[in-house]
C-alpha cells in the first residue's frame, strides 16, 4: 500500500487493520477502503468512471505521495523503531544478566 502511495498511485485497500487506522486515513483522501468484493468493485468504478475521476485521481495520487513521504519515509521509520526499543534498551542496561540467554 505505501508503495502505491509513493508511487502516487491512488488505491483501494482493504478495510481493516493497518489500512483503515494508520495509512488510509481518512478514506477518500488518499485512497478507498473495501470490505467485500462489491465494494471493492465500487471503489475502482469510483476511481475510473464517473466525470471528473480523473481529477479526482490527480488530487487522490498527490496526497497520497505527500502521505507517503511524510508517514513513512525512511527517517520516520527509524524514529518509529527507536521509540519502540527505547524501553526494552533502557531495560537491558539495567539487567545483571545483559548478554546471556
Amino acid at each position: 500500500i505505501v508503495e502505491m502511495m509513493a508511487a502516487g498511485v491512488p488505491l483501494v485497500a482493504h478495510n481493516s487493520g493497518c489500512p483503515r487506522l494508520e495509512i488510509v486515513v481518512p478514506s477518500g483522501e488518499v485512497g478507498l477502503l473495501a470490505r467485500s468484493e462489491e465494494e471493492y468493485a465500487a471503489a475502482i468504478s469510483d476511481l475510473l468512471l464517473p466525470i471528473g475521476a480523473a481529477s479526482r485521481r490527480k488530487r487522490m495520487a498527490m496526497r497520497a505521495r505527500k502521505s507517503a513521504i511524510k508517514n513513512f519515509s525512511e527517517e520516520q521509520f527509524a524514529r518509529r523503531l527507536c521509540r519502540a526499543m527505547r524501553p526494552l534498551l533502557d531495560a537491558c542496561k539495567n539487567n545483571e544478566h545483559r548478554g546471556t540467554l
